[in-house]
């Protein structure tokens, strides 16, 4: 394939994903309110699950974490060494500015992220 047919390709298929990302989007927006449907009907038949021919559903419930207050949260782990309570990512914005500044972060080296940058004529 030459140069300007894998560019044409690679629109193409950008364009077939944001298709399939919309649809995708839409799909996930019925699920979702369906859910919430069959919460409803599954609470006021006061029951925690249904079945159909093709399927059983049951409501499940779990607890997430919902910040109030990111400092007193930051505090109480410092101060209790529960660092395992924040998940393993870097913020790789605040790593660049830290980077152009000079400065050195330990445990961490820059890795250079190639991509294509694709626009539409």
């Amino acid at each position: 394939m030459k140069l300007g047919q894998t560019i044409d390709r690679l629109l193409e298929i950008r364009d077939k994903k944001a298709e399939l990302n919309a649809e995708v989007k839409k799909l996930t927006e019925e699920f979702t309110e369906l859910e919430q449907t069959l919460i409803h009907k599954l609470q006021e038949e006061e029951t925690t699950q249904g079945r159909s021919t093709k399927a059983t559903a049951s409501i499940t419930s779990t607890t997430i974490a919902a910040i109030e207050d990111w400092d007193a949260f930051e505090r109480w782990v410092l101060a209790n060494e529960a660092i395992y309570m924040i998940q393993k990512r870097v913020s790789n914005g605040a790593y660049r500015e830290l980077i152009q500044t000079g400065e050195e972060i330990p445990g961490l080296k820059p890795l250079k992220q190639t991509t294509i940058s694709l626009r539409r004529l």
